[in-house]
């Protein structure tokens, strides 16, 4: 009887095409837990679907897709005629903008929970009576203040009028005791 055929000793190392949900999620360093509750969010942003057959996703897809979130980084992708997805986020903003916005936000809700709307000065002014009013027993008057500057500043002079003249006792009592 004719053997069959034997394998050749050198084995060649043949890329896939196609790869399996878990190893999608090991590419996007996600454990395939997290790849299935994100899952829907992904194909909403374009994310490549799996092959209704196999159920594999293919590779080059999901890497062309990764790339595409980031234009400006694989231009090569854009002048091959490939297309953004349109659910994928405008360019980032700066974080000063961002901080401004947020205020501004919570301002006018500031404003929509109190009834009428009101201007930027008109709530910082109110900011400011508010805390004055919070704080009436230590805040102190300006005479009141000025007293007890002069009061401080009698006692230092004493003090170093006491510490003058301690020293020139002491001199004299050295001299007298040595002399």
């Amino acid at each position: 009887m004719p053997r069959p055929p034997r394998a050749p000793s050198t084995r060649f190392r043949v890329d896939p095409g196609d790869i399996p949900a878990e190893k999608v999620a090991r590419r996007l360093h996600l454990t395939p837990a997290q790849f299935d509750a994100v899952r829907p969010r992904l194909f909403m942003r374009g994310f490549p679907r799996p092959d209704s057959d196999t159920g594999m996703y293919c590779l080059e897809a999901i890497d062309r897709w990764r790339h595409l979130r980031h234009p400006s980084l694989f231009p090569e992708l854009v002048a091959l005629g490939a297309v953004q997805t349109p659910a994928i986020p405008a360019p980032v903003r700066d974080l000063g903008e961002l901080a401004r916005e947020g205020e501004e936000r919570r301002r006018e809700e500031r404003m929509a929970s109190r009834g009428r709307a009101k201007t930027l000065g008109e709530i910082d002014a109110e900011a400011e009576r508010r805390h004055r009013e919070a704080q009436p027993a230590t805040r102190m008057s300006d005479q009141t203040f000025q007293t007890l500057a002069a009061e401080g500043e009698r006692q230092r002079l004493q003090a170093v009028e006491a510490r003058r003249l301690g020293q020139k006792i002491t001199r004299k009592r050295a001299r007298t005791t040595t002399g």
